[in-house]
């Protein structure tokens, strides 16, 4: 009897621990969509605290032309020189968030976006001279 009650509690305690909550991927999805535009607000005022804020401490960031960004003081750092280019007009920037792809387990996710910003043009002005 007690080998039986002991089975028991032990079959219990391991169905009871492998039923894990279901996962609200459309909830997920959203909250995943309303960081994207919390980004991209923080990218059109040049907030460089708040895209700091969006990693981990250990957070790895890759943007093309800087070297890879690891931790929020390189991140900084990177985002500072970024934000001083002049011919970049961050306050044009938009972005369209493409594809969320979310694990059924929700421990994983991704985000592919479409990111867009004007450039300034430099102007050359030269002299044309006619001869009649």
């Amino acid at each position: 009897m007690r080998t039986t009650f002991a089975l028991l509690c032990v079959f219990i305690l391991l169905t009871g621990c492998t039923n894990k909550p279901k996962v609200d991927i459309a909830a997920e999805t959203g909250l995943i969509r309303n960081i994207e535009n919390q980004w991209a607000e923080a990218i059109k005022v040049a907030d460089v605290d708040k895209l700091v804020g969006f990693f981990a401490t250990d957070g790895v960031s890759m943007s093309a032309g800087f070297p890879i960004a690891i931790g929020p003081e390189s991140m900084r750092i990177k985002d500072k020189k970024s934000f001083a280019d002049t011919t970049l007009l961050f306050d044009t920037y938009a972005s369209t968030t493409d594809i969320i792809e979310l694990s059924a387990s929700g421990d994983l996710a991704y985000a592919a976006d479409m990111m867009r910003y004007q450039k300034r043009q430099k102007m050359v002005l030269s002299k044309l001279q006619v001869s009649g």
